[in-house]
């Protein structure tokens, strides 16, 4: 085929921009809302406000790749699945917005200069997808690049192609609704198995026709366009998905058809402890809300990735409520003479009340309060209905379970705890955990030679339940005194014979997978550190925004 000779001008599609400051906002909209950009049809009035509200979490200066075709595989999934079939026509593309925080030139984005390359990724805040059905879409955004409060958080890594060039950054996926197919249970299904299928080769991520036709297999009614999903029908996915879901309710008596008590369902630990402890594990907890109230009022879909932050001080954690565990005889310490017939036992988990949460119609990572779940769809205040913890498939012992295990093992091995640390009064803190990053943790960070050989050497399943314990004060260092291992791989009808490993200071057992109960209760004839540091950042990240290093 030949060339006509006729030229046709060359323009250029994806256009630059630079933000001086968040007074700039305005005038950057309505730019991009000029024919000549090709916004114009999306940027409706809220979605201005939605990319307003996530405007001002960033630094500024800021600059801003717009693409006007953008293929995002989530919202073209939507489309040939549902709104290819209206009768009027809508697009297949969507846009994308993305920012980087500080000044970047065209030549800067293209250029093959690693230097370049590498302030470019350190920069990358994240980015946005604008659906022709005039709302939000997928959303990647680092949270250590956004003004949020200190906090604890889940995040897993994405890839970013920038004019060409892929990108690294930080992100728990996030989403808006759109009402029809993308409901707030479907979104918030949708990036818990984004984030699994991202994190581990398990799991793969899914897209929303194929999280549709797992409901056709069971509905009665048509599934397109969505009124919403049950909390049976959100578990029901991730069981298709490859999960091992759990369901969690609160039960709720109603009372001269306006007001209702909340009774739990769980006495110890509570529904929230339960819920504490999941999010301790850094497992992303879909959360069920009802319209604070109400019988009949509305119900709303979240994701919990995280919780807020608590300061390290002995005070703060005297506030909180403890558990008294009595003796029937008195015990005499060896080293203070001192007698105890009991131990109070605190509990790291109770001392958070607040949580990172992400809601659809609002900017990702908000920190709330349980007390006060207030988001911007029409001011109404929410509470805690039901929460599904979508679990790997081979995890039998359940959070609550763990727990019990725990205290078990704390009351028969009270002497040991009293003699390693000289008091009754230690803080607990129980999580659930992978062995390869328990056991990667616990080698990195032994001082030992024999230690780090020991957990080196040390033979666990895949995932773990894990209870550090610590004195107050050692606590408030970030330290801990002593540790129960248990295989999360076992059932709450035998939680004792799930001890692997009891760690009282220098002292430590381990029982092998055909070892007898009784390994795991006598000690190594090795001496280990009788301080160790506590397992951080390894569920959750840290994120200090006023801490962060620019």
């Amino acid at each position: 085929m030949l060339f006509e000779n006729e030229l046709i001008h060359y323009k250029e599609y994806v256009h630059i921009f630079t933000l001086d400051a968040l007074s700039d906002i305005n005038v950057f909209f309505e730019k991009i809302s000029s024919k000549s950009y090709g916004f114009e049809d999306v940027l409706n009035k809220s979605v201005k406000k939605r990319l307003s509200e996530l405007f001002y979490t960033f630094e500024f200066p800021l600059t801003i790749i717009c693409e006007p075709y953008y293929v995002d595989r989530v919202y073209r999934d939507e489309f040939y699945r549902y709104y290819s079939k209206k009768h009027f026509k809508i697009s297949r593309n969507t846009k994308r917005l993305i920012f980087i925080e500080g000044k970047f030139t065209k030549e800067e984005l293209l250029n093959d200069n690693s230097s370049d390359y590498v302030k470019v990724e350190k920069g990358l805040i994240g980015m946005v997808v604008l659906k022709p059905t005039q709302t939000l879409g997928r959303m990647l955004i680092n949270p250590h690049k956004i003004k949020i409060p200190k906090c604890y958080l889940r995040t897993t890594e994405f890839e970013i192609s920038v004019f060409g060039k892929l990108y690294t950054l930080k992100a728990f996926p996030f989403s808006g609704q759109d009402s029809e197919v993308m409901t707030c249970a479907e979104v918030n299904i949708w990036q818990i198995m984004e984030y699994f299928g991202r994190r581990y080769g398990d799991y793969n991520t899914l897209l929303p026709s194929k999280l549709f036709d797992f409901l056709n297999a069971t509905s009665d009614v048509r599934v397109l366009p969505s009124d919403g999903l049950t909390v049976e029908q959100e578990s029901f996915v991730f069981m298709r998905s490859g999960l091992s879901p759990k369901i969690y309710y609160r039960r709720s008596d109603y009372e001269d058809g306006d007001h209702y008590i909340i009774k739990e369902l769980y006495s110890e630990p509570s529904f929230n402890e339960i819920l504490n402890l999941y999010i301790e594990s850094g497992v992303p907890i879909l959360v069920n809300l009802r319209e604070k109230g109400k019988i009949d009022g509305e119900n709303h879909s979240v994701t919990f990735i995280g919780h807020g932050y608590v300061d390290f001080d002995i005070d703060s954690i005297k506030e909180t409520s403890c558990k008294t565990l009595n003796f029937s005889e008195k015990y005499i310490d060896i080293d203070t003479k001192k007698e105890y017939n009991n131990i109070d036992v605190f509990k790291s988990w109770e001392r958070y009340n607040k949580y990172v949460v992400m809601e659809d119609h609002s900017t990702p990572y908000q920190i709330m309060s349980l007390d006060a779940l207030k988001f911007n769809k029409d001011g109404i205040e929410w509470e805690l209905d039901s929460f599904v913890a979508p679990l790997y498939k081979h995890i039998f012992m359940l959070a609550e379970d763990a727990y019990e295990a725990v205290i078990q093992l704390i009351k028969n091995g009270y002497e040991e705890i009293i003699d390693t640390i000289g008091s009754n009064e230690i803080i607990i803190r129980l999580y659930l955990t992978t062995s390869r990053a328990y056991k990667r943790f616990r080698v990195t960070t032994a001082s030992a030679l024999i230690e780090k050989e020991f957990f080196a050497n040390a033979i666990y399943p895949k995932f773990l339940w894990v209870c550090e314990y610590s004195t107050l004060d050692s606590y408030c260092r970030h330290k801990a005194i002593g540790e129960f291992v248990l295989d999360a791989t076992s059932s709450k009808h035998n939680t004792m014979e799930s001890v692997i490993s009891i760690r009282h200071g220098s002292s430590i057992t381990h029982r092998k997978p055909d070892d007898p109960f009784k390994n795991a209760v006598v000690r190594l004839d090795i001496r280990i550190d009788d301080e160790f540091s506590m397992y951080e950042q390894n569920n959750l990240e840290f994120v200090n925004y006023e801490g962060r290093q620019m």
